[in-house]
């Protein structure tokens, strides 16, 4: 088992009750050392016949999204050193509500942008959670990917204080490559076929009501939604229950992202008729030591965690990723989505080589360091209206310290 630490109208449509193919989303790739493009924040009715649910939700361009999808925003793809360019345009309607009680949902229709688990300035115009963009406003973040920044898999969400849970779980995210440089990883590896799995619990039930009984949001309050207060599933790159492809005998790297809200994933083969075996490279961004790594048969995703894997498998047939777990705090969905093997004469690839990773210095092993360090603890506790940190909760703007760049911390949780 993997442990990983840490987290306007529209037409209503219709899906069909066969099994959608595996949608491969949009991609927004940086050429030249720089990658611009806009993410349009809108309403968004969401109609799916497989799961029985139908409601208003909020998501990115809308303008693109066909079918019952709830298509996450475009995949950003980039090189370190590139300058990414990234518009935020809020066509939320106004807010409806007057409270704004700081630690509690609230402001359903402002939002902003948060790059999860990407090495970059969290002062604008980059990843500052603490800006807000107001319906009818916008922002353009511009992020300098550093030199040095190590490849892998991140994703972006909104992270707007109040309204984090209600936007992420309804539907803003998107998911985050920064691709590898040639030589730093073996060939075999760089030149995989891959497979990005955005993976998102989406409680509906929850949504309507836990998150915003308080709130008075006029979208999630609509008469049109249709829907039980147990209704929950997941959704993989913003379908139910999708069926995608590999080739047999042919590895394949599944670049796996979690977005929940509360409740853990343990993903599993829950189906295997294809003899297929898989692999860890990276966890969270980044690759193990060494990798690939054998695992077991299941990967443990707490919300915002992400996981790469390689897959090959011996025959053609099909493999199922799901869970059929019953502990309460975990996702229970045996199948999230079937990869079907397509039969192939071709030779079977070999077995991939290990590696030791680029390690930039953000990321140096510090085990073993003889440097002096700072000692801080960090205590997390329930508090009125939620939780305190050092028994202090978050009033908006006071901090627990300051830490000097480049100093070594030791931290106990």
């Amino acid at each position: 088992m993997i442990y990983a630490s840490y987290l306007i109208a529209a037409a209503a449509v219709v899906q069909s009750s066969m099994a959608a193919t595996l949608n491969t989303m949009t991609y927004a790739t940086s050429s030249g050392g720089t990658l611009s493009t806009t993410l349009d924040v809108d309403q968004f009715f969401f109609d799916d016949s497989n799961t029985g649910t139908k409601w208003w939700t909020r998501v990115y361009n809308r303008a693109s999204l066909t079918g019952a999808t709830l298509e996450p925003g475009p995949v950003l793809k980039f090189r370190r050193g590139d300058t990414v360019t990234v518009t935020v345009n809020n066509n939320l309607g106004p807010e409806t509500q007057t409270s704004n009680t700081l630690n509690s949902y609230h402001y359903m229709n402002k939002t902003n942008l948060h790059t999860h688990g990407l090495h970059v300035s969290a002062e604008s115009p980059q990843d500052n959670v603490l800006m807000t963009i107001s319906p009818g406003g916008n922002f353009t973040y511009e992020y300098d990917i550093p030199d040095d920044h190590a490849g892998g898999t991140f994703w972006y969400h909104s992270h707007h204080h109040g309204s984090t849970a209600t936007q992420v779980g309804g539907g803003l995210i998107g998911a985050i490559i920064v691709e590898d440089e040639v030589g730093e990883v073996p060939n075999a590896i760089y030149s995989l076929p891959e497979l990005v799995l955005l993976m998102s619990h989406t409680p509906v039930g929850d949504l309507m009501t836990k998150y915003t009984s308080t709130t008075g949001d006029d979208l999630f309050d609509n008469s049109d939604n249709i829907y039980s207060n147990g209704d929950e599933f997941m959704l993989v790159n913003g379908q139910y229950q999708p069926t995608g492809t590999v080739d047999q005998g042919k590895w394949t790297r599944l670049r796996t992202i979690y977005s929940g809200l509360e409740d853990a994933l343990e993903l599993q083969m829950t189906t295997n008729t294809a003899g297929c075996e898989w692999f860890l490279l990276a966890k969270d961004g980044i690759y193990v030591e060494a990798a690939p790594r054998a695992f077991g048969d299941t990967v443990y995703l707490s919300p915002g965690n992400r996981a790469d894997l390689v897959m090959r498998c011996s025959s053609s047939g099909s493999v199922v990723l799901g869970t059929t777990s019953t502990d309460n705090g975990q996702i229970s969905q045996t199948n999230i989505v079937t990869l079907t093997v397509a039969a192939s004469s071709d030779t079977a690839d070999e077995d991939l080589p290990q590696f030791t990773p680029y390690r930039p210095d953000y990321l140096a092993d510090l085990y073993t360091t003889t440097q002096a360090t700072t000692s801080f603890n960090l205590q997390f506790a329930r508090a009125t209206g939620g939780c305190a940190v050092n028994n202090q909760a978050w009033d908006g703007s006071t901090s627990l310290g300051s830490i000097a760049t480049g100093s070594i911390q030791e931290w106990t949780v």
